[in-house]
């Protein structure tokens, strides 16, 4: 065996495993990675709240990424569907902006925030961004809810006693109140119930569960009888062994009969979090060969020796006695180990091979590489002459992060890989410092913040800081911070539970961090995609904004040297013309800023003429979304405490009710007042719900996948296809014919009419769309058929001189999608109309200056104190903030993020006291 450094292996040319280096550094190099981290500025929100963010988009140095100019947003509910997108810009890898969560668009129930830039795309969703939030509608929570469940057994039935006590908001119990009651497993009833509080508010249920079926974010829905907008949501938390997800996953792969093994464990609840549990492993004889008990989360590992042709089975026993069965992996008869030691004070990694007897050849080669960041900083050539080959691999050869081992055959083939995880404890050191120990309300709050590396360097540096009222939000720091992030679980698949945990400096945590390592996965590539590299990126990385797309004739030929025209609407008046290439393929480059437009794009002939050709668009398609790892997990509602320990959850809660009481209160002085239902997001020049027929979201969601020339058919009133006096087919309602707009897009502005026109020509053209579009596109339709309405649609896509001609001569069908990108086909023939998602452009957060100490006449009712996503040090590491206190004592929670833009990263968070009389 020898080792020798990564970059020196691989420029050895007569090395065996230089090719295998060049092969990792070339498709590094050509599929770099995009790294993100999205600071919110509260964990909870309310309706009608709004989102504050800055997101950090780094490369695999922890530096600011340079690919990518763009970054997508979206919150999407427990069902997986978007409810809210936008798009921001990024600059030297920096943006922040805001999402308003409007009752229109969002309920009481759990979300998730999902951040990517175009270029992540080619690597999956599990490099996207996503954390996960409940959003409270206080107008629609009556009670304050203390819930305690206990699992029990009857004659072999499963039951859970569910004990609740039911409160106003004022703390005051709910004395006789008839509920109905569902107890619900991932939104699937299971059972129905009524039953009545208590003179003291409580409610003891025992309810039976299914045998036949695992349970999933088990829930019970309390409704009011006499009033149905009092209803809340209660999560029922138990774990029955049956139920419990219990994976084995053996260091570096498999188990071999004859080499000791250090096996992990992950048991998952029912809830997704995970479960503790303590157990035996035995062989086939009965006999105990190994004990176990979790560490952390339900994770943990242990050791054991698998013998040859034997079969094991591990009993594990949770809390309430109850135990399970599960059988180990299968054992193999013939392999190679990678065992990795890594002692936390240590100066090196201890790496050791092992190997079965039969492998045993001083001829055969093998190469181990370490690779951290996605860069090679160790790689060794290994001859298996003995069952055991240790190494010590020193931790300065790599940055702080994940490291990944691998061990490969001479054919290059991976056999086996281990994670372990390196820490320089060189981020950056933040320090927060106050005038004052205690404030009082309304009173400036000053903060003086300083930032240094690890050495006591002053570090210039970009920094977003959050301060939150902690009577009004609560927060847990389960979802970690921009360190555990960027440096831990961004490198690992699926959710990592209480991630900052696994940081802290201590034996118990660094000894949870090994067992994590074990038993989550890599999210790094495959590696048979290293071996076989021949295809380029599918998605772009957007260094700037470009429309780019393909031009094929009627047979999906490219069409090469064909002219592509493209015409801007709206605001923005631009015109551009280019030539496709040997792919048939175009690129529109150096577009002005804008807010809203579209860009409608046709294929010409050397007359100029519009040609039937099919133009595409490239990264049109939204982001497919499949199950988000983050979203099954069970969260909890502020108005709910599960399990209560006295005078700690419970006095939280009850201080969050009196601090909430007076966010309700001020809500219920704004009045809404809504008439028919209304689109958001709508177009509609008459203003939004304006038109003789609406039909809604709620309408939309039960028709599924039914096309919107179906949809229209069947839902809108008089709307018919019928023979024109030139005997073509056309669109009409009632006598009238159809105007089709899509998200502000008059569909028939862009036909461009041939020289020489087919029959059915304009027909065929809306009808593309018409099929294409499906209703699960569409967030609402709005018809317009009466002259109360038609007039300013008429003045607005009518020309002038025409409008006394022809007015009322057309209906006008309103359609805003979801998405907002327009009229969107994957391919259209001649013309093509393409309404990009414009740029938000970020608002300011609104923190009141108080220049008394009078009692604010409004009510000072924030959440979010401050928030302030552009905080620059200077060349002292220095930076001055301040803000006010708002009326109510409190602890304010701050959070101070950032990264000097060259590696380093920092989050720091401390409290501030808010007094009735400062001391």
């Amino acid at each position: 065996m020898y080792f020798i450094s990564a970059k020196t292996f691989a420029q050895t040319a007569d090395n065996p495993g230089s090719l295998l280096i060049n092969k990792i550094a070339d498709f590094n190099s050509k599929f770099p990675i995009e790294k993100l981290y999205v600071q919110m500025d509260k964990p909870s929100y309310f309706i009608n709240d709004t989102v504050w963010f800055k997101g950090y988009l780094v490369d695999h140095n922890i530096a600011y990424s340079s690919l990518s100019s763009r970054l997508y947003v979206e919150i999407l509910n427990d069902s997986n569907k978007v409810v809210k997108s936008i798009v921001v810009a990024a600059v030297s890898g920096l943006t922040w902006g805001n999402i308003s969560l409007n009752d229109d668009q969002f309920h009481d129930g759990n979300y998730t925030l999902r951040a990517y830039t175009n270029w992540m795309r080619n690597f999956g969703d599990d490099y996207f961004y996503s954390r996960s939030f409940h959003i409270t509608d206080l107008n629609k929570i009556p009670w304050l809810v203390k819930a305690n469940s206990v699992l029990s057994s009857a004659e072999s039935k499963d039951n859970v006693k569910v004990n609740l006590k039911f409160t106003t908001l004022s703390n005051i119990p709910v004395n006789g109140s008839d509920l109905k009651l569902e107890l619900v497993s991932n939104k699937k009833i299971l059972s129905n119930s009524t039953a009545k509080t208590m003179p003291d508010g409580t409610l003891n249920l025992n309810l039976p569960l299914p045998d036949n079926a695992a349970v999933k974010n088990l829930s019970i829905i309390a409704q009011d009888k006499l009033d149905a907008k009092k209803k809340v949501t209660i999560p029922v938390i138990i774990n029955r062994a049956k139920d419990i997800d219990l994976q084995f996953m053996p260091e570096s792969g498999y188990l071999v009969a004859g080499l000791p093994i250090s096996v992990g464990f992950k048991a998952i609840g029912e809830d997704g979090n995970g479960i503790d549990v303590k157990g035996s492993v035995f062989d086939e004889n009965n006999n105990e060969l190994a004990r176990f008990n979790s560490m952390h989360n339900g994770m943990g590992k242990f050791d054991m020796v698998p013998q040859p042709g034997d079969n094991y089975t591990a009993n594990i026993t949770l809390a309430n006695g109850e135990i399970k069965k599960v059988p180990l992996p299968g054992i193999k008869a013939t392999g190679t180990l990678l065992r990795v030691r890594n002692q936390s004070t240590a100066d090196s990694i201890e790496v050791s091979v092992l190997a079965s007897p039969d492998l045993l050849n001083n001829s055969a080669t093998y190469y181990l590489v370490g690779q951290c960041r996605d860069v090679v900083y160790y790689a060794a050539t290994i001859k298996l002459a003995r069952q055991l080959i240790k190494m010590n691999v020193a931790k300065n050869l790599f940055p702080t992060g994940v490291v990944h081992f691998t061990l490969f055959n001479s054919n290059q083939i991976a056999l086996n890989e281990r994670l372990a995880f390196i820490n320089h404890a060189d981020n950056l050191k933040i320090n927060i410092e106050t005038d004052s120990k205690n404030y009082a309300p309304h009173d400036s709050i000053p903060l003086h913040i300083s930032v240094h590396d690890a050495a006591g360097k002053p570090m210039q540096g970009s920094f977003s800081i959050s301060v939150i009222d902690n009577s009004k939000v609560k927060n847990d720091h389960k979802n970690g911070n921009m360190v555990t992030s960027l440096l831990l679980t961004s490198d690992l698949k699926g959710y990592v539970e209480d991630p900052e945990f696994y940081l802290e400096d201590n034996k118990q945590s660094a000894t949870a961090l090994d067992a994590l390592l074990l038993t989550q996965g890599w999210v790094g590539y495959n590696w048979k995609n290293i071996k076989g590299l021949t295809s380029a990126p599918q998605f772009a990385a957007e260094s700037e904004y470009t429309v780019s797309g393909r031009v094929t004739n009627l047979l999906n030929k490219p069409l090469v040297n064909s002219s592509v025209f493209l015409l801007s609407t709206g605001k923005m008046h631009l015109v551009k013309d280019t030539i496709t290439n040997a792919e048939g393929h175009f690129t529109f480059r150096n577009f002005p800023m804008f807010d809203t437009t579209a860009f409608v794009l046709s294929a010409r002939n050397a007359k100029g003429k519009t040609i039937k050709a099919g133009i595409s668009i490239d990264n049109a398609k939204p982001v497919l979304i499949k199950e988000n790892a983050n979203i099954t997990q069970q969260l909890v509602p502020w108005y709910v405490t599960v399990n209560p320990i006295q005078g700690t959850d419970a006095a939280q809660s009850d201080i969050l009710a009196e601090s909430l009481l007076d966010i309700k209160s001020h809500q219920l002085k704004v009045v809404n007042i809504k008439g028919k239902g209304t689109v958001n997001g709508s177009d509609n020049v008459n203003g939004a719900g304006n038109a003789d027929q609406i039909i809604t979201q709620t309408d939309l969601e039960k028709l599924g996948k039914l096309s919107l020339y179906n949809l229209l058919q069947q839902n809108v009133k008089y709307f018919r296809t019928s023979i024109t006096k030139n005997n073509s087919s056309e669109f009409f309602i009632k006598d009238k014919l159809a105007k089709f707009v899509i998200d502000g897009v008059d569909l028939d502005k862009f036909y461009d009419k041939p020289d020489d026109p087919l029959l059915n020509d304009h027909f065929d053209y809306l009808k593309q769309y018409l099929d294409y579009i499906s209703a699960e596109d569409i967030a609402g339709i709005e018809v317009s058929y009466s002259m109360r309405y038609n007039m300013a649609y008429d003045s607005k896509y009518l020309p002038n001189d025409a409008i006394p001609t022809v007015s009322n001569k057309y209906a006008y069908i309103e359609i805003t999608t979801r998405s907002g990108n327009g009229p969107f086909v994957d391919r259209a023939i001649g013309v093509f109309v393409y309404k990009p998602v414009p740029l938000t452009q970020p608002k300011e957060f609104y923190s009141p200056r108080y220049t008394t100490k009078t009692n604010n006449t409004f009510g000072d009712i924030r959440s979010t104190v401050y928030w302030a996503p552009f905080i620059l040090t200077n060349k002292n590491g220095q930076a001055e903030v301040s803000f006010y206190a708002a009326d109510r004592p409190s602890v304010y929670t701050v959070t101070l993020e950032g990264t000097n833009l060259k590696g380093q990263i920092g989050s720091e968070t401390q409290t501030i006291n808010v007094q009735k009389d400062k001391k």
